[in-house]
């Protein structure tokens, strides 16, 4: 089962309109930091860490990519939303994943799209579940028949209530009735590593974070 999971990399909103010519001629004269709100080595943190070299050499300065983790992304938004907009410190945006954190009125977060001005749309890269060699299903057909007749009993990972991964899953056991047990993680690395651990049953993962492995 695909879906689509887009990375769109954004800065703070400039304000253009009250920077002179000289000093927007200076920019960037400091290391600019790329912040990925998700763990070291799942999917978005391995494009950005890419992006990252050829950045410096486009932009002339050094390009530190840090990972502020947990909260489903949100505690990297937040900060990204609360640094100063000077252009210094940009970061990623996953969506649907963002959309979550603040569509839910009980969350009660006052940051949302608006808290970002969005510069290009980086990657487009399709989700998919995976399972290991060995495993008995062939495909998302046999894992439907399998769970239609052990409700609950499959195990798969997603990484927060609302994201893509969350998404995708619900959506499969509302068209096809079945009971997945969702565990969630906090990046996808931690849930490679459960899979080829035989810990969970079904991996879902980005194509970049599968293929790379």
């Amino acid at each position: 089962m695909l879906k689509r999971s887009s990375l769109i990399i954004v800065v703070l909103a400039l304000t253009v309109v009250l920077i002179s010519g000289a000093a927007l001629a200076a920019y960037p004269d400091k290391p600019i930091t790329l912040m990925i709100p998700y763990g070291a080595g799942g999917g978005t943190d391995v494009t950005a860490r890419m992006f990252a070299d050829p950045l410096e050499d486009v932009v002339g300065v050094p390009v530190t990519v840090i990972n502020v983790t947990g909260g489903g992304g949100w505690n990297g938004w937040s900060k990204l939303a609360h640094e100063d907009p000077n252009g210094y410190f940009i970061g990623y945006t996953n969506v649907p994943n963002m959309f979550a954190g603040y569509l839910d009125p009980k969350i009660g977060r006052k940051e949302n799209l608006e808290s970002f001005t969005p510069i290009i749309a980086h990657v487009v890269d399709p989700c998919v579940w995976a399972v290991t060699p060995d495993s008995p299903f062939n495909s998302i057909n046999d894992v439907v028949e399998y769970a239609k007749e052990h409700p609950n009993e499959l195990s798969i990972n997603a990484h927060g209530y609302g994201g893509d991964d969350f998404l995708g899953i619900k959506q499969l056991q509302s068209l096809t009735g079945i009971e997945l047990r969702m565990i969630n993680n906090n990046s996808t690395s931690e849930s490679i590593t459960q899979i080829l651990g035989g810990h969970i049953d079904v991996l879902t993962a980005n194509v970049s974070e599968v293929t790379s492995k």
